[in-house]
């Protein structure tokens, strides 16, 4: 005899979770090359990866979370949909035209370092919960890393730097970290796809036979 093993329920929400990170980056790239569009743009990217956030971390009709019942990972999920769209909604404020290096700077660590912490462990909620299959529950670490080194050293490159010498380095960087995380939120929403597309009769769970 079997029984339907839970993570077939997650399917539709991975599948909307999916998507949805697949069309922001779309938006996002298409809007960015239009004129006066690009801050609509980025508010419709980040609500995109908002509302997918969010629909890992508590799935829909409370099924297919992706951290299972772990309120950790619920919370960091939640924390870092939050994040993205008050970091789009603040950007005008925070960095004026004219303003200040110094609070350049500062905003520019805290855009790095708490997006970093948050995705840091809700990718390691992910991983310890084990709904996601092997190895698919490891790819939100591998985009992680693959994002944040290239983007933590052209931070410290530029930091160092105060001559502004190292500019062509720390842009380099900067171009790295941004493919990799345009491409890695990719890599995740199709990951998503695949995983929430796959038949039901493959995540059946065997609770005992007929001759036993």
């Amino acid at each position: 005899m079997t029984e339907p093993d839970p993570r077939a329920s997650a399917r539709h929400p991975w599948l909307v979770g999916g998507a949805l990170l697949i069309a922001g980056e779309v938006v996002a790239l298409g809007l960015s090359s239009i004129p006066f569009a690009g801050g609509w743009g980025r508010l419709l990217a980040a609500g995109c990866f908002a509302g997918a956030l969010l629909i890992f971390a508590f799935g829909m009709r409370g099924e297919g979370s992706v951290v299972g019942r772990r309120l950790l990972g619920r919370a960091a999920l939640t924390a870092l949909a939050v994040w993205s769209l008050v970091r789009v909604l603040l950007d005008p404020l925070l960095f004026p035209p004219a303003g200040p290096l110094e609070a350049a700077f500062a905003m520019g660590y805290s855009d790095l370092l708490v997006p970093f912490a948050l995705a840091s462990i809700a990718a390691a909620e992910v991983g310890r919960a084990r709904v996601v299959p092997h190895p698919w529950r490891w790819v939100p670490g591998w985009v992680l890393v693959g994002a944040a080194v290239p983007a933590l050293i052209a931070l410290l490159v530029s930091a160092s730097d105060p001559t502004g010498s190292s500019a062509v380095i720390t842009v380099t960087l900067s171009g790295i970290s941004g493919l990799t995380h345009v491409g890695g939120v990719v890599l995740l929403g199709v990951a998503a796809i695949i995983l929430g597309t796959r038949p039901a009769e493959d995540r059946r769970v065997v609770i005992f036979r007929s001759s036993d």
